[in-house]
């Protein structure tokens, strides 16, 4: 199989690797709130319930030990975080640059966060409960995922090599042979 031009390897890219990076950055991002509810005894399921308020209208349950998580509680959550996670994966893919992804997106991720819960939950009332979270594992989680998204699609994905480069390497191998 021949090398692709400006792909190291020769390996393609994937026209579905956002998508790949969106839902390993969705399914790994929660561990920094998780370990804090964790550490600090606080329900662990306090973040799904919390985001099942994105999809459940009325629906506000409270991020205390009292509430108990129900199915429909996993459920709307993981289809609120799965939505939300895939329409910011869409922009990431579109605004991070190549070879830096995973630094770019932890910043952005820190962006996104002030957007999810620092404007949108707080103009939204049935956010409440997103609002009541423990903001600094949030904030962690918004960065895990940025970062882990530019992580693996640049490992998917990566950078062209510059035109310069491609043509040196050209010519030096043409000239050994």
């Amino acid at each position: 199989m021949s090398p692709i031009a400006g792909l190291p390897g020769g390996r393609r890219a994937s026209r579905g690797a956002p998508l790949v990076a969106t839902a390993v950055a969705a399914v790994l991002s929660g561990a920094p709130s998780t370990i804090h509810s964790l550490v600090t005894r606080r329900p662990v399921l306090a973040t799904v319930a919390a985001a099942a308020s994105l999809v459940r209208p009325g629906h506000d349950a409270p991020a205390t030990s009292s509430h108990r998580v129900t199915v429909g509680d996993l459920l709307a959550g993981g289809v609120a975080h799965g939505a939300v996670s895939l329409l910011w994966g869409t922009v990431l893919a579109r605004v991070l640059p190549p070879g830096r992804r995973a630094v770019w997106g932890a910043a952005a991720g820190a962006v996104i966060h002030v957007v999810d819960l620092g404007v949108v939950a707080r103009l939204v009332p049935r956010l409440a409960p997103m609002r009541r979270l423990a903001q600094l594992p949030q904030l962690g989680d918004h960065v895990a995922f940025g970062f882990t998204f530019g992580l693996v699609l640049d490992r998917l994905d990566p950078p062209l090599a510059p035109r310069s480069a491609a043509r040196g390497q050209a010519t030096s191998s043409s000239a050994a042979g």
